[in-house]
C-alpha cells in the first residue's frame, strides 16, 4: 500500500513559514537531496536538519514550525536514507504520534495535517492494509484528509483530493467495518487532483494507478509515460525520481 499511502507520494511541499529561529535547520533541509544517487540520499544534510529541529522542538522553540519540519525530516530519512524496514517503521511511527498532537494543537495548519496523513500512510504501508482497516487507521486517514480538504483543498497540488481518492480505491470493503470505499468515487477524486495540477508527478502516477485498478490499462500507460516525461523538480528531486522509478517498474512488466 503506497501513500495512499504515498504519497500516497507521498510527494513534500515546502512550508511558507520563514523564521530566523529555524533558518539554520531549514538551510540544512533544503540541501537534503545534494549528492543523492538515484533515490538514495546522502544522510549528512538531512540528519543535521533532523537533529536541529528535534532540539528546537524539545526546547519549545516555535513548535509549530520546528514540529512541522521535524515530521518532514523523519519522513524523508525513512524514505530515502533508511534501508531497514523496522527502522523505517519506527520513524513513521514517530511522525504519526507527533502529527496527531500537532494537528490538534494547530488545527488550521494544512502543512501539519498533510505530514500527519503522510506519516500514517507510510506506516500503514509497512503494517499491511487489512490490519490498518481493522485497527481504524484507514478511517482516521479518511477523516484527516477530509479535514485537509476543508482547510485548503489545493494544498500540495490538491493532495487532499488525491489521497481521499486513493483511500477509496485501495481500501478494502469490509462489512460492518469499512463500507465507504468506492472505485467510482476514487477515480473521480484522483482525476480532480490531476485536472488542477496536470504537471505533478504524483498526480499523474496515481491517476495511472487508479486507471489500472478499474481496468483501463491503455489509458493508464499514457499517464505512466507522462510521469517519465516530466522533469524532476529540484525541490522534490528524490520524490519525483521515486515516482519515475515506480512507473518504469510497472511499464517494464507490460509486453503489449
Amino acid at each position: 500500500m503506497r501513500l495512499v499511502l504515498s504519497s500516497l507520494w507521498l510527494i513534500l511541499l515546502f512550508s511558507s513559514f520563514t523564521n530566523e529561529n529555524n533558518s539554520e535547520g531549514m538551510a540544512w533541509y533544503e540541501r537534503r537531496s545534494e549528492g543523492a544517487t538515484g533515490i538514495q540520499a546522502k544522510p549528512d544534510y538531512i540528519l543535521k536538519a533532523l537533529d536541529y529541529f528535534q532540539k528546537q522542538y524539545d526546547k519549545g522553540i516555535d513548535k509549530e514550525i520546528s514540529g512541522l519540519y521535524l515530521m518532514r525530516c523523519q519522513i524523508y530519512v525513512a524514505r530515502f536514507v533508511e534501508t531497514d524496514a523496522e527502522k523505517k517503521k519506527q520513524r513513521f511511527e514517530k511522525t504519526k504520534i507527533l502529527g496527531e498532537y500537532l494537528s490538534k494543537a494547530y488545527p488550521s495548519s494544512a502543512a501539519i495535517r498533510f505530514e500527519y496523513i503522510t506519516g500514517m500512510g507510510f506506516w500503514g504501508e509497512l503494517n499491511g492494509i487489512m490490519k490498518c482497516a481493522k485497527d481504524g487507521l484507514l478511517a482516521k486517514m479518511k477523516s484527516q484528509t477530509e479535514d485537509l480538504i476543508h482547510i485548503d483543498s489545493m494544498f500540495n497540488n490538491a493532495a487532499g483530493f488525491k489521497i481521499l481518492g486513493l483511500l477509496n480505491i485501495k481500501a478494502p470493503y469490509i462489512p460492518f467495518i469499512l463500507t465507504w470505499p468506492s472505485d467510482k468515487t476514487g477515480l473521480k477524486l484522483v482525476e480532480k487532483s490531476l485536472r488542477y495540477f496536470p504537471k505533478d508527478h504524483g498526480n499523474n502516477f496515481y491517476y495511472a494507478e487508479t486507471l489500472l485498478k478499474v481496468g483501463q490499462k491503455t489509458r493508464a500507460k499514457l499517464y505512466y509515460n507522462a510521469v517519465l516525461s516530466l522533469p524532476c523538480r529540484k525541490e522534490l528531486l528524490l520524490e519525483d525520481r521515486a515516482f519515475q522509478e515506480d512507473a518504469r517498474k510497472v511499464l517494464s512488466k507490460w509486453k503489449d
